[in-house]
């Protein structure tokens, strides 16, 4: 879990592996996104904030900033070719000013 504050604009990181504990790349890789509010968003690959940085490196960046203090989640999930998934907490601090 990580904390972050109003305003910050994260970059997530997953690692895919197979059977054989190797690193790979899935064919297509799902990001959901739950906000505090739990309103869900999914971004599919190729979208622009979902990047293969390296094999078996994925890497996503909130398309905007965080704008709600409470507790945040994302999923990877690799949806062909590979089948994983994972899950990651962000908590975001309630900020003192009224326009951060």
């Amino acid at each position: 879990m990580t904390v972050y504050d109003i305003g910050d604009r994260p970059v997530i990181t997953a690692t895919f592996r197979n059977d054989a504990d190797a690193l790979t790349d899935p064919t297509t890789v799902t990001v959901r996104v739950r906000e505090p509010d739990g309103t869900e968003t999914l971004y599919t690959s190729p979208v622009a904030s979902i990047v293969n940085s390296s094999t078996g490196v994925w890497a996503f960046t909130f398309p905007a900033a965080l704008d709600a203090a409470g507790d945040w989640y994302v999923r990877f999930r690799s949806t062909a070719g590979l089948l994983t998934a994972g899950e990651q907490k962000l908590v975001v601090r309630p900020t003192a000013f009224t326009t951060p």
